[in-house]
């Protein structure tokens, strides 16, 4: 396998990838149940999407690391550099978040308190996937460790970064960490954001390298679908990620080495897909918020042909979709008009 690096330009297939986990998020959160879920290998693929996310996260990071020249830690946490990545994050999330809040409490299914409003906007809410805005949030802040990383030891850096998530999973059941902290918290994601960045900024490998990552590639895969149709379709249990364990590390290495082909490849490209991955975090914010307060909605007003899975499906898709692109066109141009104004309020030279 040849890797690419994007040094200028745009890799259209990011986006493409985006654009289909977004999909994937949505469809898991319908939950069908789990004879659809197992008869159409939902595990291998729809349950696995914020791994892809955190791949393709570390990819963006690390090319933009390079177009900036961010080479240390100084740089790194610059408030330049943290400011509008905080900004990018909290900003389409604050109203959908206040929004939640609002019609959760008129339906009588929140209690308004100072202290719920608190640690639930802290916790990214109560929608599903509503951890992953805290984890974006880490994001800002444990990247450039990563980055460092693999900058000092290259590939060798993935395997080190793999080591640190079996550590911090050992380590989260000697202390006895609950699994609502577990969710939040970034670090088991550290090995799909490494090799996200390794893609992009490795160095240029021998054919005897490119032969070793091609095996270890291939292991990576054999080794997480072994693990998923272990866990899932047979039920085991393992004892160091006994928390989301569908997800765990051990199935992520199912997804890496079709994400890193075709990232690497950067040849898959479809129009739709990649605006639809261009608008990802506005859609994923909009089905949190479809998926909680909306579907509480649903449940007052009894309708039963939510019920059934593919209207289910294409009702999520269409409202999510929809509101998801409406909110990124709106949360752009507010944005854009904020930008003229501060550079229209600079003194002119």
């Amino acid at each position: 396998m040849e890797k690419i690096q994007k040094k200028s330009g745009h890799n259209r297939s990011v986006d493409f990838m985006k654009g289909m986990c977004i999909l994937f998020v949505i469809t898991a959160h319908c939950d069908l149940g789990r004879e659809i879920s197992a008869s159409l290998l939902f595990p291998f693929w729809i349950h696995l999407p914020v791994s892809v996310f955190m791949l393709l996260s570390g990819y963006v990071y690390a090319l933009s690391y390079q177009r900036h020249s961010i080479d240390s830690f100084k740089k790194a946490y610059a408030p330049s550099q943290v400011l509008p990545k905080f900004a990018r994050y909290l900003e389409p999330y604050i109203p959908v978040f206040i929004a939640e809040v609002i019609i959760l409490t008129v339906m009588g299914d929140y209690n308004l308190n100072l202290m719920n409003i608190l640690v639930d906007f802290v916790t990214g809410g109560r929608g599903r996937g509503s951890y992953y805005v805290p984890l974006m949030i880490q994001f800002i802040f444990w990247f450039p460790v990563v980055h460092a990383i693999i900058k000092k030891f290259d590939l060798a850096g993935v395997f080190i970064c793999g080591g640190l998530v079996l550590t911090y999973e050992a380590l989260k059941n000697a202390v006895g960490m609950t699994e609502d902290c577990y969710r939040l918290i970034l670090i088991r994601y550290t090995l799909v954001i490494a090799v996200g960045c390794y893609l992009a900024i490795g160095k240029k490998r021998t054919k005897k390298q490119d032969v070793f990552v091609f095996i270890m590639l291939f292991l990576s895969m054999i080794i997480g679908a072994a693990y998923i149709v272990w866990v899932y379709y047979f039920g085991y249990n393992p004892v160091l990620t006994k928390y989301w364990k569908e997800t765990s590390i051990w199935a992520s290495l199912f997804i890496i080495p079709p994400t890193v082909l075709i990232i690497g490849g950067g040849k898959l490209k479809w129009a739709p897909l990649e605006f639809l991955g261009k608008a990802s975090y506005h859609i994923f914010m909009l089905q949190m918020f479809y998926f909680k307060p909306m579907e509480a909605v649903y449940e007052k007003l009894n309708i039963p042909f939510l019920t059934f899975p593919p209207i289910k499906v294409l009702t999520a898709y269409t409202i999510c979709i929809t509101a998801g692109i409406l909110y990124y066109f709106l949360d752009n141009k507010l944005h854009s008009l904020k930008k003229r104004k501060v550079q229209s309020a600079k003194p002119k030279e």
